[in-house]
């Protein structure tokens, strides 16, 4: 949902129609719109949604699941910065985030794994997306702000 979004953002922003701030306003509010009932969904009813695999799935992975929902919000801002780069074709932006985030969630994956199993990857990607998010947050408000990264 939040690609789809983004992928919109990005097509407009492209075109120069719309002033590319005004945009990322109007997709931020469509996309929290969307999000953040369907991550509230999904956290709250975890057990019920995996329950279709079984009640041992269930029971061993809702806690994953809610933390994977949960990545999904931080994601977004993600989504809407990368989106925004990609409409004024800042690709080193890109790829400096993309292989942040790639690092952070392979490196925490492979360091809490072993310990924890597959709740230890649904920690490393919450952390990684929520550290990203905290890094680019500041640029995507300045862009909103000012019109400039």
């Amino acid at each position: 949902m939040a690609m789809n979004v983004g992928a919109s953002l990005t097509v407009e922003g492209s075109h120069g129609e719309v002033a590319l701030p005004e945009l990322i306003r109007r997709t931020a509010r469509l996309g929290a719109a969307l999000m953040i009932p369907a991550c509230g969904a999904l956290t709250l009813g975890a057990p019920l949604v995996l329950s279709i695999f079984g009640s041992g799935y269930a029971a061993s992975a809702d806690t994953t699941l809610r933390l994977l929902a949960l990545g999904v919000m931080a994601k977004g801002v993600t989504i809407l910065y990368l989106s925004a780069c990609r409409a004024q074709g800042r690709v080193a932006s890109i790829l400096r985030v993309e292989a942040a985030t790639f690092g952070l969630t392979v490196g925490l994956s492979l360091l809490l794994l072993g310990r924890y199993g597959i709740t230890g990857v649904g920690v490393a990607w919450l952390a990684s997306q929520a550290t990203v998010a905290v890094v680019v947050f500041p640029m995507l408000r300045r862009l909103v702000r000012d019109g400039v990264t």
